[in-house]
């Protein structure tokens, strides 16, 4: 028994393998797609780290240093703990934590720090009492 194959059968399995086709298409250009992506993602964590600061009194003192890097220099390198003082952004806990532990200039640092705090205090004190402002 044979079977007969009409031209409308021969069209639908073409237009069947067609669609196939784009389908398979599709899938391959999705998985390449997902592997240049790992791809990237894996290149991104397998190049180095930044290096970390090195500690310096130039890096201690700068406003753009992290805290945390902040934090690791007040533990590990006392003669560093002078230039943090003199960082606007050391947080009183940091301060706090060298003013307990000392170091090279830390007492010398911290009274500066306090002058002037209370040198800007009664300024403002003073050109609010002139102003009329109560202090």
């Amino acid at each position: 028994m044979s079977k007969h194959h009409s031209p409308h059968d021969a069209k639908r399995k073409r237009s069947q393998h067609q669609q196939h086709r784009q389908r398979l298409d599709k899938l391959q250009q999705e998985e390449i797609t997902y592997a240049q992506n790992i791809t990237v993602g894996m290149q991104s964590h397998l190049s180095p780290p930044e290096p970390p600061p090195q500690p310096s009194p130039a890096v201690a003192c700068d406003p753009s240093t992290p805290l945390n890097v902040l934090w690791e220099f007040a533990r590990e390198y006392p003669n560093l703990r002078y230039w943090i003082v003199a960082n606007p952004t050391a947080t009183p806990e940091i301060l706090e934590f060298i003013a307990q532990q000392g170091g090279p200039g830390v007492a010398y640092g911290l009274g500066i720090l306090l002058e002037s705090l209370e040198f800007d205090t009664s300024k403002r004190t003073s050109t609010n009492t002139l102003l009329g402002h109560p202090a």
